[in-house]
């Protein structure tokens, strides 16, 4: 951490023993026209150390990738990042990356990747929209069969009105059930 926040000044004290004479300034760049991939956000962010010591993100001698790494990591938005939050999102990352590690290798794919993140979205997006549906293709095989069987029109999700359907069908099992005892034992 003390690193990042060092290397801007070895990289600019270096840079001011360059020459600037006889170069054409760079044109400006437009951020419209940057790549697809570098994300629109460029809020000023700082990278705050325990000594209270911080420096802007854009100083750092790293690419801008990591930048943009590292100004994601400001998850409250405050424009600081610090290192509690640098250590809850390590956190958060290996909790994610052993839980997303499907194969159980100890190695997460790019496809394990996007794959559980899609899930986790789409859990997410239903709890919040409340959603009647609930997958169940990404549980166990055994509750995959069971949950399969309550899945009348076969697309990888149990509505409300299917599980209701079946708790039906349920409790009308159970009230034959008692009645042919009754008929049976007297």
């Amino acid at each position: 951490f003390q690193a990042l926040l060092q290397q801007p000044r070895r990289v600019r004290e270096g840079s001011m023993a360059c020459s600037t004479a006889g170069k054409q300034p760079s044109p400006p760049v437009d951020p419209l026209a940057a790549e697809e991939s570098v994300p629109a956000r460029r809020e000023k962010s700082q990278i705050v150390n325990a000594d209270g010591t911080s420096m802007d993100i854009e100083e750092l001698g790293v690419p801008q990738t990591l930048k943009d790494l590292l100004r994601e990591l400001d998850v409250d938005s405050s424009g600081q990042i610090t290192e509690e939050n640098l250590n809850d999102s390590l956190k958060v990352f290996k909790q994610l990356k052993a839980g997303l590690d499907s194969d159980g290798s100890g190695q997460l794919t790019h496809k394990e990747m996007e794959e559980g993140v899609d899930l986790l979205t789409r859990l997410l997006k239903g709890r919040r929209e409340n959603s009647t549906d609930m997958e169940y293709k990404h549980l166990p095989e055994c509750i995959q069969e069971v949950m399969g069987e309550w899945d009348a029109d076969d697309n990888g999700k149990v509505s409300a009105s299917e599980l209701a359907a079946a708790a039906k069908a349920y409790q009308k099992i159970q009230k034959e059930g008692r009645l042919m005892r009754k008929i049976i034992l007297g």
